[in-house]
């Protein structure tokens, strides 16, 4: 690991406080990809709804990528569109974001 990133990880250690300083107490961080991980992985992704939202909308089906893989990102990425709806504090109701979500996913399925 460069020296840089050593000292950008500790300085990143020095910054924690709150949530992410109590879940980080008994980790291991020694690079800058592994404390984004860390992050993500207690506070999620930090795109908005609408990021999400747009990628969803310009998710394709690869060439030789299966339907069932295909199909297991798309669930990913209603997932990640309700706890982003969530996070942006929209009042919208999760259950009509699911449906919309879905109805999307089977409309870009079959055009």
């Amino acid at each position: 690991m460069p020296h840089a990133e050593k000292e950008i990880v500790k300085i990143i250690h020095i910054r924690l406080f709150g949530e992410a300083l109590n879940y980080s107490l008994d980790q291991s961080l020694n690079t800058i990809e592994e404390i984004d991980k860390f992050l993500e992985a207690i506070f999620g992704s930090i795109k908005t709804y609408f990021e999400l939202a747009g990628e969803l909308v310009g998710t394709k089906q690869k060439n030789a990528e299966s339907v069932l893989s295909y199909l297991s990102s798309m669930r990913k990425l209603d997932k990640e569109l309700i706890k982003a709806a969530s996070k942006d504090k929209q009042n919208l109701d999760k259950g009509v974001i699911k449906n919309e979500v879905e109805t999307d996913c089977i409309r870009f399925l079959f055009l």
